[in-house]
């Protein structure tokens, strides 16, 4: 059983990953959260992860947390999920591809393979550039 970890800036998401499929996503505000609120919530399911693999973008706090968590209650060590230069012929355009967070990655590699519906309106041959703009974006001229 592999247990998937998305730590944003305030809230921490998770699911596991069974023989049968994807669980329910569970989320919780962490920011302003006593850490035994969410890590009991998480570490203490009954559930029994084989893995744990996180996408983190808050921190080397949290990532240190969530490693001494998982060795304590699961006895495995926390995979950090981080942009590479390039997968399986996407390229990543940053100078120094660790800057982008590893969310927008794994949307990137995920997006396509999310099934009909999305490949529908993907074009027959993959684009040369993806432009991510989740907040805003500036154009000049």
């Amino acid at each position: 059983m592999i247990l998937l970890v998305d730590v944003g800036n305030t809230r921490l998401k998770w699911a596991w990953l069974t023989s049968t499929g994807l669980s329910d996503q569970q989320a919780i505000v962490y920011r302003d959260a006593k850490p035994g609120i969410w890590t009991t919530a998480m570490f203490e399911s009954g559930q029994k992860a084989t893995r744990v693999l996180v996408s983190n973008v808050a921190g080397a706090a949290m990532a240190k947390t969530l490693q001494r968590l998982a060795r304590k209650q699961f006895g495995v060590s926390v995979e950090l999920i981080t942009a590479t230069p390039e997968f399986q012929g996407l390229v990543n355009g940053y100078l120094d591809p660790s800057l982008l967070g590893a969310d927008r990655w794994l949307a990137l590699i995920g997006g396509p393979r999310l099934g009909p519906h999305y490949a529908s309106s993907m074009p027959a041959r993959p684009s040369k550039s993806i432009a991510w703009t989740p907040t805003a974006i500036t154009s000049a001229g």
